[in-house]
Protein backbone atom coordinates (compact mmCIF):
# COMPACT_ATOMS: atom_id res chain seq x y z
CA UNK A 1 0.00 0.00 0.00
CA UNK A 2 1.36 3.41 -0.91
CA UNK A 3 1.30 6.34 1.47
CA UNK A 4 -1.99 8.13 0.84
CA UNK A 5 -1.15 11.25 2.78
CA UNK A 6 1.15 12.87 0.22
CA UNK A 7 0.13 15.51 -2.29
CA UNK A 8 0.98 14.32 -5.82
CA UNK A 9 3.48 16.25 -7.90
CA UNK A 10 1.52 17.54 -10.88
CA UNK A 11 4.27 19.76 -12.30
CA UNK A 12 5.27 19.34 -15.93
CA UNK A 13 9.00 20.04 -15.53
CA UNK A 14 12.01 17.94 -14.67
CA UNK A 15 12.85 14.27 -15.17
CA UNK A 16 9.32 13.10 -14.46
CA UNK A 17 8.14 14.42 -17.85
CA UNK A 18 9.00 10.99 -19.27
CA UNK A 19 6.32 9.52 -17.04
CA UNK A 20 3.34 11.82 -17.48
CA UNK A 21 0.06 10.81 -15.88
CA UNK A 22 -1.53 8.24 -18.18
CA UNK A 23 1.75 7.13 -19.77
CA UNK A 24 2.13 3.43 -20.58
CA UNK A 25 5.25 1.94 -18.99
CA UNK A 26 7.01 -1.40 -18.57
CA UNK A 27 9.15 -2.72 -15.73
CA UNK A 28 12.71 -3.08 -17.07
CA UNK A 29 13.31 -6.08 -14.79
CA UNK A 30 10.32 -8.06 -16.07
CA UNK A 31 11.12 -10.33 -19.01
CA UNK A 32 7.46 -10.45 -20.02
CA UNK A 33 5.97 -7.19 -18.74
CA UNK A 34 2.32 -6.19 -18.83
CA UNK A 35 1.28 -2.65 -19.71
CA UNK A 36 1.12 -0.46 -16.61
CA UNK A 37 -0.32 3.04 -16.43
CA UNK A 38 1.22 5.96 -14.53
CA UNK A 39 -1.51 7.15 -12.16
CA UNK A 40 0.41 9.29 -9.65
CA UNK A 41 3.80 10.95 -9.16
CA UNK A 42 4.32 11.64 -5.44
CA UNK A 43 6.57 14.55 -4.57
CA UNK A 44 8.97 12.26 -2.70
CA UNK A 45 12.16 10.39 -3.54
CA UNK A 46 12.54 6.63 -3.37
CA UNK A 47 14.17 6.81 0.05
CA UNK A 48 11.27 8.88 1.42
CA UNK A 49 8.37 6.83 0.06
CA UNK A 50 6.91 3.74 1.77
CA UNK A 51 6.46 1.01 -0.83
CA UNK A 52 4.35 -1.30 1.30
CA UNK A 53 3.12 -1.89 4.79
CA UNK A 54 2.14 -5.18 6.38
CA UNK A 55 2.75 -7.67 9.12
CA UNK A 56 5.97 -8.82 7.42
CA UNK A 57 7.74 -5.51 7.00
CA UNK A 58 7.58 -1.86 6.07
CA UNK A 59 10.02 -0.81 3.38
CA UNK A 60 10.73 2.24 1.29
CA UNK A 61 10.94 2.15 -2.49
CA UNK A 62 14.71 2.61 -2.15
CA UNK A 63 15.02 -0.40 0.17
CA UNK A 64 13.00 -2.48 -2.27
CA UNK A 65 15.23 -1.33 -5.15
CA UNK A 66 18.79 -0.97 -3.79
CA UNK A 67 20.31 -1.04 -7.27
CA UNK A 68 18.63 2.26 -8.20
CA UNK A 69 19.40 5.79 -6.94
CA UNK A 70 17.86 6.46 -3.53
CA UNK A 71 16.96 10.00 -4.64
CA UNK A 72 15.09 8.82 -7.77
CA UNK A 73 11.54 10.16 -8.27
CA UNK A 74 8.73 7.77 -7.33
CA UNK A 75 6.20 6.63 -9.95
CA UNK A 76 2.95 4.90 -8.93
CA UNK A 77 1.42 2.58 -11.53
CA UNK A 78 -1.58 0.29 -11.92
CA UNK A 79 -1.74 -2.49 -14.51
CA UNK A 80 -3.94 -1.46 -17.43
CA UNK A 81 -6.56 -4.20 -17.07
CA UNK A 82 -6.94 -3.64 -13.32
CA UNK A 83 -7.18 0.12 -13.84
CA UNK A 84 -9.88 -0.24 -16.46
CA UNK A 85 -11.89 -2.52 -14.17
CA UNK A 86 -11.59 -0.31 -11.08
CA UNK A 87 -11.76 3.14 -12.69
CA UNK A 88 -13.49 2.81 -16.10
CA UNK A 89 -14.34 6.54 -16.23
CA UNK A 90 -10.87 7.88 -15.42
CA UNK A 91 -9.75 10.10 -18.30
CA UNK A 92 -6.16 10.76 -17.23
CA UNK A 93 -6.68 14.51 -16.95
CA UNK A 94 -5.40 14.48 -13.35
CA UNK A 95 -3.47 12.12 -11.04
CA UNK A 96 -5.59 9.36 -9.56
CA UNK A 97 -5.94 10.01 -5.83
CA UNK A 98 -3.94 7.56 -3.74
CA UNK A 99 -6.78 7.26 -1.24
CA UNK A 100 -9.08 6.14 -4.06
CA UNK A 101 -6.54 3.57 -5.27
CA UNK A 102 -6.03 2.20 -1.75
CA UNK A 103 -9.80 1.82 -1.30
CA UNK A 104 -10.23 0.02 -4.63
CA UNK A 105 -9.51 -3.58 -5.61
CA UNK A 106 -6.78 -2.48 -8.02
CA UNK A 107 -3.26 -3.54 -7.06
CA UNK A 108 -0.78 -0.70 -7.44
CA UNK A 109 2.99 -0.50 -7.30
CA UNK A 110 5.57 2.20 -6.53
CA UNK A 111 8.79 2.22 -8.57
CA UNK A 112 11.90 4.39 -8.77
CA UNK A 113 11.59 6.14 -12.14
CA UNK A 114 14.79 4.64 -13.67
CA UNK A 115 13.35 1.12 -13.29
CA UNK A 116 10.54 1.96 -15.73
CA UNK A 117 10.63 2.58 -19.45
CA UNK A 118 7.91 4.40 -21.33
CA UNK A 119 6.23 2.60 -24.22
CA UNK A 120 5.79 4.98 -27.15
CA UNK A 121 4.19 4.39 -30.52
CA UNK A 122 6.29 4.56 -33.66
CA UNK A 123 5.78 7.44 -36.16
CA UNK A 124 2.49 6.93 -37.94
CA UNK A 125 1.13 4.64 -35.28
CA UNK A 126 -1.86 5.44 -33.18
CA UNK A 127 -1.41 6.72 -29.63
CA UNK A 128 0.00 4.27 -27.10
CA UNK A 129 -2.66 2.12 -25.41
CA UNK A 130 -4.02 3.44 -22.15
CA UNK A 131 -6.35 2.11 -19.50
CA UNK A 132 -9.34 3.16 -21.62
CA UNK A 133 -8.11 1.42 -24.80
CA UNK A 134 -9.48 -1.98 -25.66
CA UNK A 135 -7.18 -4.68 -24.37
CA UNK A 136 -6.23 -7.77 -26.33
CA UNK A 137 -8.02 -10.86 -25.06
CA UNK A 138 -5.95 -12.87 -22.63
CA UNK A 139 -4.55 -16.11 -23.96
CA UNK A 140 -6.11 -19.28 -22.66
CA UNK A 141 -3.98 -20.73 -19.85
CA UNK A 142 -1.85 -23.72 -20.76
CA UNK A 143 -2.37 -26.07 -17.89
CA UNK A 144 -0.11 -28.68 -19.45
CA UNK A 145 3.17 -26.94 -18.65
CA UNK A 146 2.56 -23.80 -16.61
CA UNK A 147 2.86 -25.56 -13.28
CA UNK A 148 -0.69 -24.78 -12.14
CA UNK A 149 -2.77 -27.78 -11.16
CA UNK A 150 -6.00 -27.83 -13.25
CA UNK A 151 -9.42 -27.89 -11.69
CA UNK A 152 -10.57 -31.28 -10.50
CA UNK A 153 -13.81 -33.00 -9.56
CA UNK A 154 -12.07 -34.37 -6.48
CA UNK A 155 -13.39 -33.17 -3.09
CA UNK A 156 -11.42 -30.11 -1.90
CA UNK A 157 -8.46 -30.77 0.35
CA UNK A 158 -9.06 -29.68 3.93
CA UNK A 159 -6.46 -28.50 6.44
CA UNK A 160 -6.64 -31.91 8.12
CA UNK A 161 -5.50 -33.57 4.87
CA UNK A 162 -2.31 -31.52 4.66
CA UNK A 163 1.05 -32.47 6.14
CA UNK A 164 2.03 -30.76 9.36
CA UNK A 165 4.59 -28.55 7.61
CA UNK A 166 2.09 -27.63 4.88
CA UNK A 167 -0.53 -26.69 7.47
CA UNK A 168 1.98 -24.59 9.40
CA UNK A 169 3.09 -22.80 6.22
CA UNK A 170 -0.52 -22.13 5.21
CA UNK A 171 -1.30 -20.59 8.61
CA UNK A 172 1.86 -18.45 8.50
CA UNK A 173 1.02 -17.04 5.08
CA UNK A 174 -2.58 -16.35 6.07
CA UNK A 175 -1.34 -14.54 9.18
CA UNK A 176 0.74 -12.39 6.82
CA UNK A 177 -2.38 -11.29 4.95
CA UNK A 178 -2.22 -13.68 2.00
CA UNK A 179 -5.19 -15.56 0.56
CA UNK A 180 -4.12 -19.21 0.56
CA UNK A 181 -5.80 -22.22 -1.08
CA UNK A 182 -4.68 -25.86 -1.02
CA UNK A 183 -4.34 -27.59 -4.38
CA UNK A 184 -6.45 -30.67 -5.01
CA UNK A 185 -3.62 -33.13 -4.38
CA UNK A 186 -2.51 -31.39 -1.18
CA UNK A 187 1.05 -31.12 -2.48
CA UNK A 188 1.18 -27.33 -2.91
CA UNK A 189 -0.49 -24.07 -1.93
CA UNK A 190 -1.58 -21.17 -4.07
CA UNK A 191 -0.99 -17.93 -2.15
CA UNK A 192 -2.18 -14.53 -3.40
CA UNK A 193 -1.38 -10.99 -2.28
CA UNK A 194 -1.00 -7.61 -4.01
CA UNK A 195 -2.49 -9.09 -7.17
CA UNK A 196 0.26 -11.73 -7.51
CA UNK A 197 -0.25 -15.49 -7.06
CA UNK A 198 2.53 -17.86 -6.02
CA UNK A 199 2.54 -21.66 -6.04
CA UNK A 200 4.51 -22.80 -3.00
CA UNK A 201 5.26 -25.69 -0.69
CA UNK A 202 7.60 -26.02 2.30
CA UNK A 203 11.11 -25.08 1.18
CA UNK A 204 10.21 -24.01 -2.37
CA UNK A 205 8.46 -21.41 -4.50
CA UNK A 206 7.34 -23.52 -7.46
CA UNK A 207 5.91 -20.69 -9.53
CA UNK A 208 5.31 -16.95 -9.25
CA UNK A 209 7.16 -13.67 -9.63
CA UNK A 210 6.11 -10.54 -7.84
CA UNK A 211 7.03 -7.90 -5.29
CA UNK A 212 6.83 -10.36 -2.39
CA UNK A 213 8.83 -13.23 -3.88
CA UNK A 214 12.04 -12.58 -1.89
CA UNK A 215 10.19 -12.34 1.42
CA UNK A 216 8.08 -15.37 0.57
CA UNK A 217 11.20 -17.40 -0.21
CA UNK A 218 12.64 -16.75 3.24
CA UNK A 219 9.38 -17.85 4.84
CA UNK A 220 8.88 -21.11 2.92
CA UNK A 221 12.50 -22.04 3.66
CA UNK A 222 11.65 -22.08 7.39
CA UNK A 223 9.25 -25.00 6.82
CA UNK A 224 11.49 -27.19 4.66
Amino acid sequence: MVDAAETPDTSDGGAEDAFAIGAVVHDREDDNPNDAIVVNRPSKTATEWIARRGSWSEKTVAEDNPEYPADAPVIVVVFADALQAAFPDWEEDAPLALTAINESDASHYSFPAPRLRRIDSSPGDESPPTASNEQEPAAAPDTADDGVVPASDEPPVTAADLSASMRALKERLEDGGMTVESESDGQALQATKLGDTYRVRPGEIIKGDGALRAQLASIVDEYE
